[in-house]
This record gives C-alpha cells, sequence and structure tokens, in this order.
C-alpha cells in the first residue's frame, strides 16, 4: 500500500507539474493573442482613417475638375492637379482597403489563439484537480499503511484456524497440544473418576 500510495503521490505531481506548465502556455497564448488583436484595431483604425482620407482627396479631386471646366485657360493646371489628387486618393484608397484585410487577419488569428489558451487553460485546471485527487489519494493510502503498520499485524479471529496457528490442534472431544499428554475435556472428568 506504501508502494502504491508513493506512486500515486509521484503521478500526481507528475500531472500538477503538466497542468502548470500548460497554464504558462495557455496564459502566454492569450497574452499574444490579445496583443494581435490590439494591433489589428489599430491597423483597423488606420486603415479606416485613410479611407476617409482617400475619400476627402476625391471629392476635392471632383470639386477642382468642376472648377477647371469652368475655366478653360486655368483649369487646364487644374484638370492636371486634379488628376493627380485623383490617382493619389486611389492610391490612397488601396493602401487603406490592404490594411483593413491584414488587420482583420490580425483579429482572427488572435481570435483563435485566445480560443486555443482557454482550452488550454480548461485542460490544465482538470490535470491539476486530477493530480491533486490522485495525491489525496496517496496521502490516505500512506496514512493508512503507516498506522497499520504500527499497530502491528491485526488480531487474528478467533476460530479453528487461530487455533491451528496456536499450535493446537481440536478434535471433537479431545484437545491435543504438542509435547504434552492429552488433556480430557472437562465433561468426560466425573466418569473417569468413577473409574
Amino acid at each position: 500500500m506504501l508502494v502504491k500510495g508513493c506512486s500515486l503521490l509521484v503521478k500526481g505531481c507528475s500531472l500538477l507539474v503538466k497542468g502548470c506548465s500548460l497554464l504558462v502556455k495557455g496564459c502566454s497564448l492569450l497574452v499574444k493573442g490579445c496583443s494581435l488583436l490590439v494591433k489589428g484595431c489599430s491597423l483597423l483604425v488606420k486603415g479606416c482613417s485613410l479611407l476617409v482620407k482617400g475619400c476627402s482627396l476625391l471629392v476635392k479631386g471632383c470639386s477642382l475638375l468642376v472648377k477647371g471646366c469652368s475655366l478653360l485657360v486655368k483649369g487646364c493646371s487644374l484638370l492636371v492637379k486634379g488628376c493627380s489628387l485623383l490617382v493619389k486618393g486611389c492610391s490612397l484608397l488601396v493602401k487603406g482597403c490592404s490594411l483593413v484585410v491584414e488587420g482583420c487577419n490580425l483579429v482572427v488569428e488572435g481570435y483563435s489563439l485566445l480560443v486555443k489558451g482557454c482550452s488550454l487553460l480548461v485542460k490544465s485546471c482538470n490535470l491539476v484537480v486530477k493530480g491533486c485527487s490522485l495525491i489525496v489519494k496517496g496521502c490516505s493510502l500512506l496514512v493508512k499503511g503507516c498506522t497499520r503498520n504500527s499497530r502491528g499485524t491485526p488480531l487474528r479471529p478467533w476460530g479453528p484456524s487461530s487455533l491451528q496457528y496456536n499450535r493446537y490442534r481440536v478434535s471433537f472431544l479431545e484437545v491435543k497440544r504438542p509435547e504434552r499428554g492429552i488433556d480430557h475435556s472437562p465433561f468426560l472428568a466425573p466418569k473417569l473418576k468413577k473409574e
């Protein structure tokens, strides 16, 4: 029982160590996922600001085109400037869209890391609970084994097997002890005196 208790203690401690390492790994995954979420949200904000800036440049370019059409002489330079602003706005729109897509990918990756970290936390908690129960079981077996050894062997029950253990042989009418004569049973004593 002592060996079984010690083995359960060792098994429980190894499960505790494994559970703690999984807890650390899950927490690091949670931290990494949160940082990715923050980075993705900042990229989303930056992309949206670029989208707003590109739209304002498009509006400004269109207004310059309208103004350039009304002023043909002065408008040629304004048309060229408006077209350059349109091209710049379109490039900013493309860049903003790519940043939005990258931010969404980071948000999805961070969410998956959060889910994985939570599952690792649940698994590690289960391992810690299992290890603690094994440690408690091993300790109870150790205590049971130690108390049994401190009391010595348990008392033998009375009966024919214990009489044989004490080197008595029991027959129906007499009790024979080793290295002694025959002791007659008490109910035969009056018959022997009469004879």
